[in-house]
């Protein structure tokens, strides 16, 4: 459930309408700056991720299908959790999920697929800078108050409370990955420490 939880807050946040109908994640994109001989790069057309019933774009993808609107995003879980705590019902327990986030676009724009990513995961970036702020945006839609219990606390996180190194919490590369007609290109990933209140 832990994967689940922090792939919707995520894609929710990427997706909020800032106006207009413009999501949030097309906006930062379209602030980021460009080389002058580069041509604008196309908004994210697809948010998906394997966790919502019924989700065809979600599902096509997973199945290793072509989304059927591109360039896409595609967020889920990256391996098994490692967990703190006491193994016992009601007990609150820290855990460091991995989360990633795919770009697709068509096999037909490879030539321009890794500029166009580069873009955006720079757009990630700031939308993550924004996700992970100290502020009511922010610990809101990390969970702080979601009635599953389980809110993202930060991004990166300390071995322990004494421990001088704080691991990276964000990373960004290329990444290749055939999905039918389609191929994810680039990839986003964050390492989050997370608490289950209700475990």
């Amino acid at each position: 459930m832990i994967h689940m939880a922090c792939a919707r807050y995520w894609a929710d946040f990427l997706t909020t309408d800032m106006g207009g109908g413009v999501w949030r994640v097309n906006q930062e994109l379209a602030a980021v700056p460009r080389f002058g001989v580069d041509d604008p790069v196309p908004d994210v057309a697809l948010v998906a991720h394997p966790y919502t019933p019924n989700d065809i774009a979600s599902l096509r993808v997973a199945q290793n299908e072509a989304p059927q609107n591109v360039p896409a995003l595609y967020i889920q879980g990256e391996g098994p959790i490692p967990a703190e705590g006491e193994v016992a019902p009601g007990q609150p327990r820290d855990c460091i999920p991995v989360l990633i986030t795919k770009y697709i676009v068509n096999k037909s724009d490879l030539s321009l697929s890794q500029q166009w990513a580069a873009y955006t995961m720079k757009a990630l970036e700031r939308c993550a800078y924004k996700f992970f702020a100290d502020d009511d945006v922010g610990e809101t839609a990390r969970g702080y108050s979601h009635e599953s219990g389980i809110a993202i606390l930060s991004c990166g996180y300390r071995d322990n409370d004494y421990s001088p190194t704080y691991r990276v919490g964000i990373a960004y590369g290329p990444w290749s990955e055939d999905i039918g007609l389609a191929a994810a290109t680039q990839v986003f990933t964050l390492v989050l420490y997370v608490r289950d209140q209700n475990p």
